[in-house]
């Protein structure tokens, strides 16, 4: 219950005219602002949310555009009490109307004249809009109502919300804070911060459109949330204190009701619909009675009709995923096929216009539920089935998702967000991972990390650093807003991370030692050996390892065997071949290990459960970095594959992987060696709890056959050539789809699991 107040205010423009710098803050035409927001919300509507929903041609599009013209018009000439306003809305309809047709016109030039509605809104708000999207919070006691105009969805989890001014703009606006349409700025920055809490995500930017169609865009940060309640302060109106209310407790009534009567008036322009109990998870009905069902046939085409309940039309889409619930329960997944507008006259409340808009939906039966799993439907008979939101355990059976594991992020479907949990045993079978710079892939790894470590019977990381990306882990969280995130998928934020960093640089004090390796992967760090010497070289560290059993040796101390193997006749060598093992031991890289005057690091305190160690070689020569990352592999190969040693998982982290094998060993017999490596690596560690997660961003420069190695794969944003190269994990549309997608976001398909899906990493730095 909302305790009351003696100011409570009703509105944000109420709040603000209450202040003593907004005395004239009203709007002296109110009938006026309140017409003409209608007409704008209703031509938006109709044009590009109702009727040819799907392909249609530009010419039919833009005939269709002029009709809605017309007909608004016409009806606002028609009512006496709203006729003076005509030329105002005849310019204001000009302008909407001119604005959509340029835009469809851009689209179907380059496709034949042929456009989808839905694109042309996509292009013209930069997302999904919806029209007087409400919500109110409570400011210190007073509940404070939200109402925008617009509200678009970015498809990223931000939003942009634009408020319609039917006033004109007076001229350029430098610096809206010096001007006299600063009452616009404040208020519309406080509906942005109101509907970030309300709804969970976060505001891009603030429109402000004045009549007729002319737009100011202002980036929303936290500069201008706190502009906006420095500006309620200031003008005596305490706002230390927010806390979100539902309207429900606001208004004293259910959220998303509809009444009988709304129903009923509903009937008469459309005999078909039907009053049904209605619930929050309930979207509409099949439209079937008793005396005419619909029956479901194997190997035909199945659609099922129906209606969607009043008010609910904003909260489904084409392409969701929906439950049909049949009167004995049973339950059929659906995949939303079309939903079309019509209207019939009512005479309960009406819009401006006197119509309410009813939509019908045609479904496409996928999955019948059961409880020994999904399967394909069978033949039946449904009868009034009601339509509903799938429930989560439906929706991770239908994706084939785990409903438990390792929260990796989330992905969205029919309006909700659902967390994308990984089974910790993927770990264990190979991850790839790519995505050009500045799509999310380091900060996905970060998240990775610290969300694995974090489970019971968490494995040891170590994360191959090479850029200088990962130093940051220690302080996570760095803000509010990540210590947020952090809780939301519930990990520790209390800066508890058991994290260690070991900085490798030329002059450092610290080095490789061969000590915890087996000598026979020296061969991986002499690429130069031609394959004859590479085979004498590899039978005389097998006999120095038979000779001295079970002996750990030094770089300096396997050399000198070496040299001392290769003078014996038994071999016989010929002087090239000896001449280039000499020469392949005194290569400059190999004087990473055991230099004279050094500490070598302890690769042992890594297998710690739930430890990270940061492995930093941002200071190194590219065959350098090259060097470490090789002689990690070799390092967990000994400990984890050969004796499997630790008694817990073990998850390496190879960020830009591609250094691996550069182009100086493309094709050569080096490589392959190293790719057999790998693959050794990826199936006899998976038996082991030992993984390996390989980054890049090219992926078109990885071998193709890393990639097979791995049984999950993520795609962030890939442009060009790269989206034909993994052409065999994603199909066309998918492809297509990659090449936008948002930062943050990635596909992500495990072998044997589930089919590609799109996520949305958490951003936690």
């Amino acid at each position: 219950m909302v305790e009351k107040v003696n100011k409570n205010y009703s509105s944000v423009s109420k709040l603000l005219g209450k202040t003593s710098r907004l005395q004239n803050y009203s709007i002296k035409h109110n009938k006026r602002g309140k017409v003409l927001h209608n007409i704008r919300a209703h031509f938006l509507q109709e044009a590009l949310k109702t009727g040819y929903r799907n392909k249609t041609s530009y010419t039919i599009f833009c005939q269709r555009i002029r009709e809605i013209y017309n007909k608004i018009l016409a009806e606002i000439r028609s009512n006496n009490s709203i006729n003076y306003l005509y030329r105002d809305a005849n310019i204001l309809l000009k302008a909407l109307m001119k604005d959509v047709t340029t835009k469809a016109k851009e689209i179907a030039k380059s496709n034949n004249w042929n456009l989808i509605p839905q694109k042309v809104e996509k292009d013209l708000f930069g997302g999904i809009i919806s029209f007087e999207q409400e919500e109110s919070i409570e400011i210190d006691g007073m509940i404070i109502n939200a109402r925008v105009d617009d509200f678009i969805e970015l498809g990223s989890g931000n939003f942009i919300v634009r408020e319609f001014k039917s006033y004109q703009l007076d001229g350029e606006i430098p610096d809206i804070r010096e001007s006299a349409y600063y009452k616009d700025f404040i208020q519309i920055c406080l509906y942005a911060f109101i509907l970030q809490e309300t709804r969970g995500q976060l505001c891009s930017f603030i429109e402000l459109v004045y009549y007729p169609n002319k737009v100011l865009r202002y980036e929303f940060s936290e500069t201008q949330r706190n502009l906006a309640l420095d500006y309620i302060r200031d003008n005596s109106i305490e706002a230390l204190d927010f806390r979100v209310v539902s309207k429900s407790e606001i208004h004293h009534e259910e959220p998303n009701s509809i009444s009988e009567e709304n129903i009923n008036n509903a009937n008469k322009s459309h005999s078909k619909i039907k009053a049904h109990e209605i619930d929050d998870l309930s979207f509409g009905y099949i439209n079937t009675v008793r005396e005419k069902p619909l029956t479901l046939i194997n190997g035909k085409p199945n659609k099922l009709e129906g209606y969607l309940y009043i008010g609910k039309a904003e909260f489904v889409k084409d392409g969701d995923l929906v439950a049909v619930e049949r009167q004995d329960g049973l339950r059929i997944i659906c995949l939303v096929e079309e939903i079309k507008c019509y209207q019939g006259n009512v005479s309960g409340e009406t819009t401006v216009f006197g119509v309410e808009k009813i939509f019908k939906i045609k479904l496409n039966p996928i999955w019948e539920l059961r409880l020994e799993g999904p399967r394909e439907p069978r033949p039946q008979t449904i009868v009034q089935g009601k339509i509903t939101k799938l429930t989560d355990p439906e929706f991770y059976q239908f994706k084939k998702i785990p409903y438990h594991g390792i929260p990796f992020g989330s992905l969205s479907e029919l309006n909700q967000d659902y967390q994308y949990n990984f089974d910790p045993v993927l770990l264990y079978q190979g991850i790839f991972m790519g995505g050009t710079q500045g799509t999310g892939k380091t900060s996905a790894l970060r998240f990775i990390s610290l969300a694995s470590v974090q489970q019971e019977g968490a494995p040891a990381i170590v994360i191959y650093d090479a850029e200088n990306e990962f130093t940051n882990l220690c302080t996570i969280p760095s803000s509010k807003k990540s210590k947020k995130t952090m809780e939301k998928y519930g990990l520790d934020t209390s800066h508890n991370h058991n994290i260690q960093q070991i900085n490798l640089s030329e002059d450092g004090n610290q080095c490789l030692t061969f000590t915890y390796i087996d000598p026979l992967h020296l061969l991986l760090f002499m690429h130069e050996l031609a394959p004859v010497s590479y085979s004498m070289l590899k039978r005389i560290l097998q006999d120095i390892k038979n000779c001295y059993k079970n002996q750990e040796f030094t770089f300096l101390e396997l050399r000198d065997h070496i040299l001392t193997f290769i003078s014996d006749p038994r071999y016989r060598l010929t002087t090239q071949v000896r001449d280039a093992i000499w020469r392949g031991l005194q290569s400059i890289t190999l004087d990473m290990f055991d230099r004279p005057e050094t500490m070598p690091i302890n690769v042992l305190e890594m297998f710690e459960s739930g430890k990270i160690t940061i492995i930093n070689t941002y200071n190194l020569s590219d065959e350098q970095q090259r060097i470490v990352a090789l002689y990690l592999l070799a390092v967990f190969h000994k400990y984890k594959i050969k004796r499997d040693a630790y008694n817990l998982g073990v998850f390496f982290i190879i960020d830009e992987v591609q250094r691996l094998l550069p182009s100086i060993l493309s094709s050569s017999e080096h490589q392959k060696r190293i790719i057999h490596f790998l693959s050794e690596t990826q199936h006899r560690g998976r038996k082991r709890n030992y993984g390996v997660i390989y980054a890049t961003q090219h992926p078109k420069d990885m071998k193709k056959e890393i990639v097979d190695l791995c049984n999950t794969k993520i795609f962030f944003q890939i442009q060009g050539s790269g989206c034909e190269y993994i052409k065999e994990y994603l199909n066309k549309g998918q492809r297509e789809q990659l090449k936008q997608l948002p930062e943050g976001y990635a596909f992500i398909l495990s072998k044997g699991k589930h089919d590609p899906v799109v996520i949305k990493f958490p951003l936690i730095n």
